[in-house]
């Protein structure tokens, strides 16, 4: 019976310091949770300030560009300079006349082409033919030499 208590009284003393080892860890983990969460909040804090700073920057750039702007504008002594209607983005692609220029190029091409040619057969003094020299010369053929080719 002594044996038997002695032995419930060790269980027990090693029960209490199973409690007390388990009691230190969740103290140590409810201090990592809470420095987690103030953690995540400076995070969160952080996070917004770089938003703000973002978005300060491309206020600072856009002004920037403003004032570049004015200052060519003044350096170039335009005084009444306005936007009448801001720039919009076309919801469709403009129709273009390609195709019906490069036609009409083409035809006026080939009419230029044809002009050419009438007006260099028009302009040319060579004679061509037994035909051109009668003409020309307004008297009648005696002869001819054959051409071999």
């Amino acid at each position: 019976m002594e044996l038997e208590l002695a032995e419930a009284r060790a269980q027990k003393v090693a029960v209490a310091a199973r409690i007390a080892a388990l009691e230190a860890d969740a103290r140590n983990d409810r201090a990592q949770f809470d420095h987690l969460d103030q953690i995540a909040s400076e995070q969160e804090r952080l996070e917004q300030e770089v938003t703000s700073a973002k978005e300060s920057l491309l206020t600072y750039l856009r002004k920037r560009e403003e004032a570049r702007f004015w200052h060519a504008l003044d350096e170039s002594r335009f005084v009444n300079v306005m936007v009448a209607e801001p720039a919009t983005v076309p919801v469709l692609p403009e129709v273009t006349t390609r195709h019906l220029a490069v036609a009409l190029a083409a035809i006026m091409s080939l009419l230029a082409g044809i002009a050419a040619a009438v007006v260099r057969d028009r302009v040319d003094p060579t004679i061509k033919g037994v035909a051109d020299a009668a003409d020309i010369s307004g008297l009648p053929i005696l002869g001819t030499i054959p051409v071999e080719a």
